[in-house]
């Protein structure tokens, strides 16, 4: 994977626990939205509509028009959230916990716990939800779909991990403090390999077929690299 040349610039101290809402897309015709951020939405709804988003929920969006649909209740200090088979996953912060929504809006179900830290970024493949935990040391684990109660560690020691992608093979970890992408092979997570990107801020992460791309918070620029 091509890599730029190094950046002089310094790595910023993580100095809050605070995360952005992370969006995900429903089958074409949901989008959805967690709101948190001290109890007050990050999201207005317009005037014209009965949606009354509170603190602690996913709202949903309707794909085409933008306008909201219904808000669900979650766990508290809602963050990342997944697509995978018609379910929208929610990692709540604050709670520790991962909770499934129905991604139609109909509702959500009971939190699983179990979680080993405040879970910051979440991936949907390979029959598993991969969930990355910010907090307190920073660890990824994998929670089977149809069981939905099988958490393992597959990864420990990330504490500055940042976000998670999953394709060509593998699932991806992008680490801002240690300025790292680690690659784990999707069916067998303990085939692991760790790619330096020194100076550079990893952040945001996605994969498509034969690429990647990887957002250098510190150099302010997103680089594609192929497999």
């Amino acid at each position: 994977m091509p890599m730029p040349g190094d950046l002089a610039a310094p790595t910023p101290e993580r100095t809050s626990s605070r995360r952005v809402p992370r969006v995900a897309l429903g089958a074409g015709i949901t989008v959805l939205a967690a709101l948190a951020f001290g109890g007050y939405p990050v999201f207005r709804a317009p005037e014209h509509t009965s949606v009354e988003p509170g603190p602690n929920a996913v709202l949903v969006l309707d794909a085409a028009t933008g306008e909201p649909r219904d808000a669900v209740q979650v766990g508290t200090d809602p963050g990342a959230i997944t697509y995978a088979d018609g379910i929208a996953w929610v990692a709540n912060f604050e709670d520790r916990t991962v909770q499934p929504s129905n991604a139609d809006g109909r509702g959500g179900g009971a939190p699983l716990g179990g979680i080993p830290g405040n879970p910051i970024c979440s991936a949907a493949g390979n029959g598993a939800l991969w969930v990355g935990i910010g907090f307190p040391n920073g660890q990824l684990v994998r929670i089977a779909l149809d069981s939905h109660d099988a958490v393992d560690e597959v990864l420990g020691s990330q504490s500055g991990i940042d976000a998670i992608a999953i394709g060509e093979g593998a699932v991806w970890i992008t680490n801002s403090q240690d300025n790292t992408l680690v690659r784990l092979d999707v069916n067998d997570p303990t085939q692991q390999r760790t790619l330096e990107l020194p100076r550079a801020g990893p952040a945001g992460i996605a994969v498509a077929p034969g690429a990647i791309w990887v957002a250098e918070r510190l150099r302010g620029a997103v680089v594609e690299g192929i497999r």
